[in-house]
Formats: C-alpha cells, structure tokens, sequence
C-alpha cells in the first residue's frame, strides 16, 4: 500500500543536493512506515521493496530527487528499535500542562511524528529546525486542515526534550 504526496513534482536532476536528498529520505520514511503499520510488514523486508523498487524511480514520468537510503533506513530501522521511547516522548510533549492528549493513532500523522522525534532524538548532527522544517513540509503536502500545527508543537517540544 502506499501513499502519494499531494505535490507536482518538478522534473529534477539526477545529482541533487544533500539536503534535497535528505528531505526526499524523510517523505519515503514517513510513507515507509505508513506501509509498515498499515499492512504488519518487517521493517527490512519494506526497506529492501523500496530500495529496489521506489527510492529515486519516476512517478509519472517525471525523475525525483534520488533518496539518501542510508538516512532513509537510519529513519526506519531507529523508529522500530526506538518504538517505545518514540511514542512516550510523542505522548509527554503532547501533554503540557497537564491535559491529557492521546498520541494520534491515524497512521500518516503517527508516521509523521514518529520519524521526526526519532530524528530530534538521534540524529543530533543535524540542526533541529532542518528537521522540523522537512516534517513540516511533508505535512503540508498530504493535509490541509491545520494538522501542520500540532505536528509542529509537538516536534518543537520534542526538540526541547532532547536537545540543548
């Protein structure tokens, strides 16, 4: 199952930047590990379809930004290694003072959520705010309805969680 952001990509060249590369990591991990939720899949087995299959292939016809596939699976092999402490940050930034959220159980959003406090937690080399940004952007590109501002709440506490 997999899901498509709601953007017209622009036709890209085949050497991009890293930082173009990184943020096309953290959309194939998000769909990823919606893939890996919605349909019970091993991690590695989903890793291995999308290296093979997706990571830097045309939609459309129209040539991507090709992944970085180490910090794609860096993303995916950390949110599965890391689930509980994952989903108990998510839970503790979204209770602030004192009311009771629940983590989002909708599996966009929770993949969403998920790879970016997995990132602010261990990927410290690399600025929070690029970070949050990417997540941001992925956000906007598959809702419409304001979810981008829980989505950046929650990572913004997450960054001062672990970060400081």
């Amino acid at each position: 199952m997999g899901i498509s952001a709601r953007m017209n990509p622009e036709p890209l060249i085949s050497e991009s930047s890293s930082n173009a590369r990184n943020s096309a990591a953290r959309l194939a991990a998000v769909q990823a590990l919606y893939q890996i939720k919605g349909n019970d899949e091993p991690v590695a087995l989903v890793i291995e379809e999308y290296r093979q299959h997706r990571l830097g292939k045309p939609l459309d016809g129209v040539e991507l930004v090709r992944p970085d596939s180490l910090l794609f699976e860096r993303i995916l092999k950390g949110v599965a290694e890391h689930a509980a402490t994952v989903q108990e940050m998510l839970a503790s930034a979204l209770n602030k003072d004192g009311q009771q959220k629940t983590v989002p159980t909708e599996p966009l959003l929770n993949a969403i959520l998920s790879c970016g406090a997995l990132e602010l937690m261990t990927h410290q080399d690399v600025d929070a705010p690029i970070i949050i940004a990417d997540y941001l952007n992925i956000t906007h590109a598959f809702y419409d309805q304001g979810e981008y501002k829980l989505v950046n709440a929650v990572l913004d506490r997450i960054k001062g969680m672990t970060r400081s």
